[in-house]
């Protein structure tokens, strides 16, 4: 009786959260075949998921980097997502269309979440009640807009709360290994962080957490049990990573490490940290205007940057200042029941390696690879908001069900209220008229060359991670995202052998000689990331080039057949 009841709960939570980003999102104005955002991050995404529809896996692409291909084994950027990678496979299954893939993935992301948090907040003790509300408000946060398809797999937070109770358990000195059953389910939820870790974000702050936990419990029991399970819980994240990583270890083994790709320093753990005003105060563009021109007045001196998505709302940030309370509290010996000194000490724990100036700062000195320490406040609003769960329970035995439903059901609606805002929303239409406008630009140079044919791109773009690129970089991607049978001279690894990167460069003759001796079909121009130099550039070309060029309904590409 209880799992039918747990079951049908949960089935409620992960319900109002579709709900909930169907509405906040108002998805009725979409078009599923196009994506979300197509700029910057987001077009590499399509492009990693693409990538891995059309090939046996996402790590080889003969459709990019023309003549040689594209060998994604220095930016494995994706690598400890084998399990959103095949989510995503999966979702292509009858479409092959990436951006559907990714907009249905991404719509995924937020009934998996609160089910995930619903099922982790009912194992640390709160009642069905309260956990529906905290699970559908966790899977609603700031932080899953606006991370969105820019930042697709950190989107997929769903396993941050396997994350955080692993941590938990280690620190409250659970028995995770007692007997076969427990054992196994412990090596699988470390199975599941490891390969669902965000860019390999949320498995790097999974051991560290551990890691901490395991070694609190130690000095607060002088158990060694701790130790030994924080240490199951670290072999195996750190095992299954390294099992994804391995291409990329033994391709660096043969040619060597690729320094001019996504190079990390030291002093980035403080440019990517994170501070408490970002996680108090209220969202940007909060639906109350007052509010809006509250947290516009401190961005203007004190620009979010990259934790902008770091905002807990009313109901996390309230569950936060009373972790801090219970840490204080227990400093002068005033221990909490329950789990809430455990939240406390992960969150505490969680904020001091984020923060400005914090512990990830030394971290980061041996690891710069981990950088973005503001994204641990999606762990801090996990521990927050199970607090709040966990309080809002101890209510249930003190209230009359009605007045404790209706107190819950007021705490979900104004958390969403408060959470999420306008805009959240994106610019479908204008979108939509460009992937239109691409779509049928490119589905004509298909149509007008063979197979397998190979096009230069104009101007050169570096890749992965342009720096000072239109729109975010990644823009001559969209030339493959709208084609099947082409090949195109962007997308060679930065660092490696990279034909655009030796001829783009050359003056117009000589560029149009290269391209003929190595058999390319055309030369695709896109005047809109040229600028001010696309005039001398295409007059050159069409004076060299007879026949007429095809130029794009938008005018913004023409293409010279070779």
């Amino acid at each position: 009786m209880t799992r039918r009841h747990d079951a049908l709960f949960a089935a409620a939570a992960m319900a109002l959260a579709l709900v909930g980003a169907i509405v906040v999102l108002e998805l009725w104005n979409a078009d599923q075949r196009v994506p979300f955002a197509d700029t910057g991050d987001a077009t590499l995404n399509l492009i990693l998921v693409k990538d891995a529809i059309d090939n046996p896996w996402y790590l080889e692409n003969s459709r990019l980097g023309a003549p040689d291909g594209l060998e994604l084994y220095d930016y494995p950027v994706v690598s400890g997502d084998t399990l959103n990678l095949v989510l995503l496979r999966v979702l292509a299954i009858g479409s092959g269309d990436p951006a559907l893939a990714m907009n249905l993935f991404f719509l995924l992301t937020f009934p998996l979440t609160a089910l995930i948090a619903f099922l982790v907040l009912r194992r640390l003790g709160a009642d069905e009640w309260a956990a529906l509300v905290c699970s559908v408000l966790y899977a609603l946060v700031p932080y899953h807009f606006l991370r969105g398809e820019i930042h697709l797999f950190l989107a997929a937070y769903y396993v941050v709360p396997v994350a955080a109770y692993l941590a938990l358990a280690v620190l409250a000195g659970d028995e995770l290994l007692r007997g076969r059953r427990r054992l196994l389910a412990t090596v699988g939820l470390a199975v599941l962080v490891a390969v669902a870790s965000g860019s390999f974000y949320y498995s790097a702050f999974a051991v560290i957490l551990v890691v901490v936990a395991a070694l609190l419990r130690f000095l607060a029991t002088r158990n060694g049990r701790a130790l030994i399970a924080g240490g199951l819980v670290v072999g195996v994240v750190l095992a299954v990573s390294l099992l994804q990583l391995a291409p990329t270890i033994a391709y660096r083994a043969v040619h060597g490490r690729n320094d001019a790709v996504a190079k990390r320093f030291t002093f980035e753990s403080e440019v990517y940290s994170l501070k408490l005003t970002q996680l108090l105060l209220p969202l940007d563009d909060h639906r109350i205007d007052a509010l809006a021109r509250l947290k516009q007045r401190y961005t203007a001196h004190f620009p979010n940057g990259d934790a902008k998505p770091a905002t807990l709302g009313a109901v996390g940030a309230a569950g936060f200042l009373w972790l801090l309370v219970v840490a204080l509290a227990a400093v002068v010996g005033r221990r909490a029941r329950g789990r809430h000194p455990d939240l406390a000490a992960m969150a505490v724990v969680s904020f001091m390696l984020a923060t400005v100036g914090g512990l990830g700062v030394f971290v980061g000195a041996l690891w710069p690879e981990t950088r973005a320490w503001n994204r641990l406040s999606i762990f801090i609003a996990f521990f927050a908001l199970a607090a709040v769960a966990l309080g809002l329970g101890a209510l249930r035995g003190r209230l009359a069900r009605p007045l404790y439903v209706g107190l819950l059901v007021v705490v979900l609606a104004l958390g969403v209220l408060d959470q999420t805002s306008s805009a959240y929303i994106p610019s479908y239409d204008a979108i939509r008229t460009e992937w239109r406008d691409d779509d049928g630009f490119f589905d004509t140079l298909e149509h007008r060359l063979p197979d397998d044919a190979m096009v230069v791109q104009l101007p050169y773009e570096t890749f992965p991670e342009p720096p000072n690129a239109l729109n975010g970089g990644y823009e001559p991607a969209k030339a493959y995202l709208h084609s099947d049978d082409l090949r195109w001279s962007y997308g060679a690894m930065r660092g490696r052998d990279d034909w655009a990167a030796t001829i783009a460069a050359k003056p117009p003759p000589e560029l149009v000689a290269g391209a003929r001796r190595d058999r390319f079909a055309g030369i695709l121009l896109d005047r809109l990331a040229y600028g001010a130099q696309a005039p001398q550039i295409e007059s050159e070309l069409r004076r060299l080039l007879t026949p007429p060029p095809i130029v794009s309904t938008d005018r913004r590409y023409v293409f010279f057949r070779l």
